[in-house]
């Protein structure tokens, strides 16, 4: 555990918190603006701040990608597959199963993929509910969707007209089993090709 004193980026005051390195970047375990110190409940801006800071100084300022992604049983070969084409294109790339509670929030990365079965026009509640959750966010960075279903056809209106949010792109994909290894290097090169060069 290491303590740092900082400057909270929301309220502008000096603050001192405790923090642990994890394989994702910092976890903020308490901080003196809360009360009891235990109870952070804040955006964890500051977090982000000195990940992004760490990056550059250690020359790791790869660009982040996240994709996220519901009813694995469906989708996550695909988000697998589209993970190793990006990150042997240089990316980091995180995977998160939107059911399981666990994704994280998009501002942590350049980009995100979305990946979603889509069964009778609809899209499963997780990933309904993680866009309109992060709408705002996602409509200012390059997003992606990715739908898994029996056409294979790319259809974003049913999202937006569930969650509100339209993609940079979207694809479409028949089972990963029909669909070929081609195909998903195309997709997540032109994924990559969106994605605005590190500075």
């Amino acid at each position: 555990m290491e303590r740092k004193r900082i400057t909270c980026p929301e309220t502008a005051h000096l603050e001192e918190i405790e923090c642990e390195r994890t394989q994702f970047g910092l976890v903020i375990q308490s901080c003196t603006r809360f009360d009891p110190a235990r109870e952070v409940r804040c955006a964890g801006e500051c977090a982000r701040r000195l990940d992004r800071r760490e990056r550059r100084t250690l020359g790791h300022d790869r660009d982040r990608v996240l994709i996220v992604y519901a009813d694995a049983a469906r989708t996550r070969a695909v988000a697998e597959q589209l993970s190793r084409v990006l990150a042997g294109d240089g990316f980091t790339v995180e995977l998160a199963d939107a059911g399981m509670d666990a994704a994280p929030p998009p501002e942590d990365y350049d980009a995100i993929v979305v990946g979603s079965p889509l069964r009778f026009g609809r899209h499963p509640r997780a990933i309904a509910s993680y866009i309109s959750e992060h709408r705002a966010t996602l409509g200012a960075m390059p997003s992606f969707l990715y739908f898994v279903n029996h056409t294979g056809f790319a259809n974003a209106a049913a999202l937006r007209r569930q969650a509100g949010w339209w993609p940079t792109r979207a694809f479409g994909f028949v089972r990963i089993g029909w669909t070929p290894p081609d195909r998903v290097s195309d997709i997540a090169l032109a994924i990559a090709d969106e994605i605005p060069a590190s500075a």
